[in-house]
């Protein structure tokens, strides 16, 4: 797996990116391997602007089931570790899928520090993984230990040419309401959740598909300008679309 870093300070960088996992998979306090960055760079996801990140790259797509964390365990760096995490997916670099908000405690400078398992997120299918950092424990720089993504056998449901071109939105830009319509899918539900640009869930529900058309209607009266993603997953895959809100004058 490769690691591709946006950072402006790596402290005494390691090749090794489980180097600080032990048996058990407790983890040391040193900062022999830890990712730490201390300005702000644009992020891959443009409309997220400047934040601190670092994206995974593996070789192929792979099919994610959980992931283990562990936030910076030195004392001396306890406060710069992240506290709340942006997840971004992506099969191609090109086409991301936000799958939401990630709180991470702050690390306990302890060498049985066990870190944290986030698995409160469907199975996804991808070769890229982007963490944005949107807050710390207070500390001027932000950064993680170590992320380890635990695989699972198969395929799992990820994004789709055909799938994705039976989603219409309209009218985008929207100003009191957007139409969803999906056409001609075999799915028999489809579950769907709007997300703005922090990963702050705005909307989560499930509809009946007839398998010849479905039509949703979301409201964005009470939405405030700006971009946001509607992640749609079915049977047969797992797609998002971007929506655009105005509200002219």
């Amino acid at each position: 797996m490769k690691m591709l870093l946006h950072i402006s300070i790596l402290s005494l960088l390691s090749t090794s990116l489980f180097a600080q996992c032990l048996d058990n998979q407790a983890h040391n306090t040193s900062l022999n391997s830890v990712w730490m960055s201390c300005q702000t760079s644009p992020n891959p996801f443009a409309e997220i602007g400047e934040t601190h990140w670092i994206m995974y790259e593996f070789e192929q797509l792979e099919a994610i089931e959980s992931i283990n964390i562990w936030n910076i365990n030195n004392e001396s760096q306890l406060a710069s570790g992240a506290k709340r995490i942006r997840m971004d997916v992506s099969p191609d670099g090109a086409d991301w899928i936000n799958m939401g908000i990630i709180n991470l405690d702050m690390g306990q400078a302890d060498p049985n520090y066990l870190g944290e398992l986030v698995d409160d997120f469907e199975a996804f299918e991808a070769r890229y993984v982007l963490f944005t950092v949107f807050d710390n424990h207070g500390g001027p720089c932000s950064g993680l230990a170590e992320v380890k993504f635990n695989l699972g056998i198969g395929t799992v449901p990820t994004i789709d040419e055909e799938l994705a071109a039976a989603v219409i939105i309209s009218p985008n830009p929207a100003d009191r309401f957007f139409n969803v319509s999906i056409e001609d899918i075999a799915a028999r539900t489809i579950s769907y959740q709007l997300v703005d640009m922090t990963g702050r869930v705005l909307l989560r529900e499930i509809a009946d598909n007839d398998r010849v058309r479905s039509d949703i209607r979301i409201s964005t009266t009470n939405m405030s300008e700006g971009t946001y993603a509607l992640n749609m997953q079915t049977e047969e895959g797992l797609v998002t679309k971007k929506i655009v809100v105005v509200h002219p004058n």
